[in-house]
């Protein structure tokens, strides 16, 4: 049961309890993709929406799922393991040392030592773009990632709000909560691209002389697609869902910081 919002702490447990309740949506939501797929396929084979397509989705859930809990667990395990990896990757994010970023390293250095945390990873994308980021699920993976147009667009005391920020959402658990939610939208999204991928080179590439024969193929991947896609904006929902309130703890949480709310 929620408490009364008296300050930062109470709207923070607050935050934690609704963002638990949406969690566990995701494994509904998982089941309830894999079942929709899955009432397309028997659709196909009888031809019809009716009874029988609902039975044979059934009969897939209750025959695989011990198979889909497991690859669903798998790419949980690799996923969470690997993220800081796959972050960088993505991002195409490099570390920096102090020798390397001296002022950027020293407002993150202070910052830390003046919370008595351990610092995260700093990290930098050369890009003019201006965004930074948080991420990592625990003291050994934190990470801290800057963009150089953020470095280069901000005076000294707004960046050092930035890095407040993102401190913030390391402070109140918010990365190792975001890290969950990622991990399964990425989850649908990858198999979205895979359908359509599938869609695209083996049916749009694959010969006209095929057209015919591979209509009903194509619709039926055509429908799975937009299950797919209708579950993975589903779970960008959440996440928003999730973030939102977050954000504005975390802009508090800076403050709190570094005691400079114009900064």
């Amino acid at each position: 049961m929620a408490l009364a919002t008296i300050g930062l702490k109470t709207q923070l447990w607050n935050n934690n309890l609704k963002s638990l309740a949406l969690l566990a949506g995701y494994p509904f939501l998982m089941l309830g993709i894999i079942w929709a797929c899955a009432y397309l396929l028997g659709m196909a084979e009888s031809g019809q929406a009716d009874a029988r397509a609902a039975q044979f989705a059934q009969g897939i859930i209750m025959e695989f799922w011990p198979m889909i809990l497991t690859a669903i667990a798998l790419w949980f395990v690799i996923s969470w393991f690997f993220n800081t990896n796959m972050v960088r990757a993505l991002s195409h994010s490099h570390p920096v040392t102090r020798k390397e970023e001296p002022a950027l390293y020293n407002l993150l250095e202070n910052l830390c030592i003046a919370q008595g945390m351990i610092m995260p990873r700093l990290e930098i994308i050369e890009t003019h773009a201006r965004n930074a980021f948080a991420s990592g699920i625990d003291k050994n993976s934190y990470t801290i990632t800057v963009t150089r147009g953020l470095m280069n667009a901000l005076a000294k005391d707004e960046l050092e709000g930035v890095l407040a920020h993102e401190l913030s959402h390391i402070k109140h658990g918010d990365v190792r909560l975001l890290i969950v939610t990622i991990i399964f939208t990425g989850m649908i999204g990858f198999a979205a691209q895979m359908v359509w991928s599938s869609l695209r080179y083996g049916f749009i590439y694959g010969g006209r002389s095929r057209d015919k024969q591979n209509g009903g193929a194509a619709l039926l991947m055509l429908g799975i697609l937009i299950v797919l896609w209708v579950g993975y904006f589903a779970t960008l929902l959440m996440r928003f869902a999730l973030s939102r309130r977050r954000e504005y703890m975390a802009d508090a949480g800076a403050i709190e910081i570094t005691k400079n709310p114009k900064g």
